[in-house]
């Protein structure tokens, strides 16, 4: 995990002063597709989906905004299709969870990613994303001194 943050701090940083002039309207299926497989290895414990694939959308030249969200609607399927295979299992005699509680921090989660994306969207727009990457070498390192001391 700690060698995988380094890897996330590296994307992020080379985002900084990077020059984007692409948006909507001239990305390329090659972009998308290689923004997909990107996602993809976010599956590995350290690696940031949202990180990864904003940073690799910018250094591919698409505008910051375009790409940041993008990132969060290339991210709904995988949401919703998770919802789907888990719902089931809430509405079983068995299941102990409430539903109004339930509704209740979909609904205060969906604020809260809405308002972290406008937050995002301010910091990618400043050119102050490469700032996340000092977070992920220092937790990075962090792990991976930890994990060596533990043997």
């Amino acid at each position: 995990m700690g060698i995988f943050l380094l890897l996330t701090g590296i994307m992020l940083f080379l985002t900084r002063n990077r020059r984007t002039t692409r948006d909507l309207g001239n990305t390329r299926i090659a972009d998308v597709l290689l923004i997909g497989i990107v996602q993809g290895f976010a599956v590995m414990p350290g690696i940031s989906r949202s990180g990864s694939t904003i940073s690799f959308s910018v250094l591919r030249g698409i505008e910051r905004r375009f790409a940041a969200r993008f990132s969060f609607l290339i991210f709904l399927p995988a949401i919703a299709g998770a919802a789907v295979l888990e719902m089931p299992k809430l509405f079983r005699a068995d299941s102990d969870v409430a539903v109004g509680p339930l509704i209740l921090g979909a609904l205060v989660a969906f604020v809260s990613g809405f308002i972290a994306l406008a937050l995002l969207i301010r910091l990618l727009e400043r050119q102050q994303f490469s700032r996340f990457a000092w977070y992920c070498w220092t937790v990075g390192l962090i792990a991976i001194v930890w994990g060596l001391a533990k043997g």
